[in-house]
């Protein structure tokens, strides 16, 4: 089972806050407090910034999807680790 984060994003001029860093934490919290054993979320293949960010908050790379031009990384991470 798992929980799931879609279309997140953080205004520009916020950049540098960790906003996102909270947010995925929140969403972390969440999915273990609902029992899921994983938090997954996906992004464009091409964006290398983006990736290595997700990588960063203890993702992992768990495969790609080609959707006609459209190349999407799935990423996964094990909430039952997350605020021990």
């Amino acid at each position: 089972m798992a929980g799931y984060v879609h279309s997140m994003a953080v205004r520009s001029e916020m950049h540098g806050q960790n906003l996102g860093g909270l947010i995925l934490f929140w969403a972390m919290m969440k999915a273990k407090q609902e029992g899921k054993q994983f938090l997954r979320l996906d992004c464009v293949a091409g964006n290398g910034r983006l990736r290595r960010y997700y990588e960063e908050q203890g993702f992992s790379c768990r495969g790609k999807v080609v959707d006609w031009d459209y190349v999407a990384a799935l990423y996964e991470l094990d909430v039952r680790e997350v605020g021990r």
